[in-house]
């Protein structure tokens, strides 16, 4: 008689297997193969949208550079502009005293 009523008997050999343990150890490992292919999906989305990320930011950094890099040189050539005006106005400023000192003094 069996100890207990998940057991079985080999016909050939007499070993005694307990079918709990079987089947449990069975779903265990379908289980376990199952949550690693998925897992290892995930991850192998997880590292392509990383990559999809990584490539949109190193756009987006060079895009911003360019931006700067426009953007600093159009207030560069403004303030070139307005600095150029301001010193020709104060040449013709000077020269427009000088010429009435000089008018003054005919």
């Amino acid at each position: 008689m069996m100890k207990n009523s998940t057991q079985i008997t080999c016909p050939k050999c007499h070993h005694h297997f307990d079918v709990e343990e079987v089947l449990t150890n069975d779903l265990e490992k379908q289980i376990g193969e199952k949550f690693r292919k998925e897992y290892a999906e995930k991850l192998d989305n997880l590292k392509a949208e990383k990559e999809s990320f990584e490539a949109k930011k190193k756009q987006e950094n060079e895009l911003f550079s360019e931006r700067l890099e426009k953007e600093r040189k159009s207030l560069e050539k403004n303030i070139t502009l307005k600095l150029k005006k301001q010193l020709e106005d104060e040449q013709k400023g000077r020269f427009d005293m000088a010429s009435t000192r000089t008018q003054r003094k005919i």
